[in-house]
């Protein structure tokens, strides 16, 4: 396996067809990252080409200051004719990706790549319909990354049109990119006729409760989807009570990341009636979400018959002394909880007490993060040595 960095160098054409020659022929496939922060249109179009005959690097990173019309062209006869790129980053200095119709139309033919992760660039409408059209047309990739890329929700939209044609994506982010109900209403409507995708991430799209309840009605009865992460999107209890009866339906999602919402206690509540009876979550993350000793206590009672989760994250929210007893409650009956985050609440030293006291009869918590809690260092048993057993227990 190889990594490559070239950082602020002028890359000429002789170079960079030596060097991918060398190292596709003399290593086994790797990751080629080539950081062009000066590359001349003569070396970047060199890279382009010798990709044309390279048979063993499979993932290439590229990051570009500015690229001119004959290196996007370069680039779209590479894509057409390579046959072992199998994962492909691009970067845009300037934010701005230079992500053409071309470039897309070689992607609607590529065979090989797998991945392709356009993140963190700045992008319109125009290129959002371009990633469409290849999504409608591409028979090979299975992951795609446009988060923070600023699409709005008319971009956000169109990548929802195309996800409901595409029969082999099986990852989509689409995070932070103001897609709003409007936007993600598509990926939504896209999921009740899409059997291949089983990862997605649509957080802080301001989905609000709407959002929340949308997908909710579409995953009752949905078998393919596995991972959810419906952050930062303004969800509060309202919302949560459609997530809360999807859950008691759903037999297929095993982890659910719903942080930095304002559920409350209200929405710790439903939740925890709900995954009572729910069998295939095994991984549920709520920080920030405003849930206090009330929340905590529902919790508490559901992981005394809950069977099937694994980790549960309660980093940053509002659990002190009361909400830390019935977590050692539960620990004490529980027997497949292995992580378990309260990072940053305000849980005392009598509370940490009884939930480390907890683990000497449980034998399956691997880890218990109370870093950030209201311990002090020099009072009770739950004084230095103590609290960093139960962050990293293993």
């Amino acid at each position: 396996m190889v990594d490559l960095s070239l950082i602020s160098n002028y890359i000429d054409f002789k170079f960079t067809f030596l060097m991918l020659y060398h190292l596709g022929s003399k290593v086994s496939p790797g990751l080629i990252d080539l950081l062009n922060e000066k590359a001349e249109d003569v070396g970047e179009r060199s890279i382009f080409w010798a990709l044309k005959y390279d048979k063993f690097i499979t993932k290439l990173k590229l990051r570009f200051s500015e690229m001119d019309g004959d290196c996007t062209k370069s680039f779209e006869e590479a894509l057409r004719v390579n046959k072992a790129l199998t994962e492909l980053k691009l970067e845009y200095d300037h934010g701005e990706i230079p992500y053409s119709y071309s470039i897309n139309s070689a992607l609607e033919v590529n065979k090989t790549l797998l991945k392709l992760d356009l993140s963190s660039n700045q992008m319109y409408e125009e290129e959002a319909e371009y990633i469409s059209k290849m999504l409608k047309a591409n028979k090979t990739l299975v992951e795609l990354n446009i988060s923070q890329c600023d699409i709005g929700s008319k971009g956000v939209k169109l990548i929802g049109e195309g996800l409901k044609v595409n029969k082999t994506l099986t990852k989509l982010d689409v995070r932070s990119n103001k897609g709003k109900y409007t936007g993600i209403e598509s990926i939504g409507k896209a999921l009740e006729s899409n059997e291949t995708l089983k990862d997605l991430d649509i957080g802080y799209n301001l989905i609000g409760d709407k959002g929340a309840e949308l997908f909710s009605e579409i995953l009752k009865s949905k078998r393919t989807l596995t991972r959810l992460a419906i952050y930062g999107n303004e969800i509060t209890h309202e919302g949560t009570k459609f997530i809360a009866e999807m859950l008691v339906h759903n037999k297929t999602l095993t982890h659910l990341y719903m942080g930095y919402n304002n559920i409350g206690d209200k929405g710790a509540i439903l939740l925890s009636e709900a995954l009572k009876a729910n069998g295939t979550l095994v991984n549920l993350k709520m920080p920030k979400n405003e849930i206090k000793d009330e929340g905590v206590k529902a919790l508490g009672e559901m992981l005394k018959i809950n069977k099937s989760l694994n980790s549960l994250n309660l980093n940053s929210n509002s659990i002190e002394n009361e909400g830390a007893v019935s977590v050692s409650e539960a620990l004490k009956v529980n027997k497949t909880l292995a992580k378990l985050k309260l990072k940053q609440n305000g849980i005392g030293a009598e509370g940490a007490d009884l939930i480390l006291e907890a683990l000497e009869s449980n034998t399956i918590i691997v880890k218990i993060d109370l870093r950030w809690n209201r311990i002090p260092s020099e009072k009770g048993k739950t004084a230095g040595a103590k609290e960093k057993r139960a962050i990293l227990r293993n």
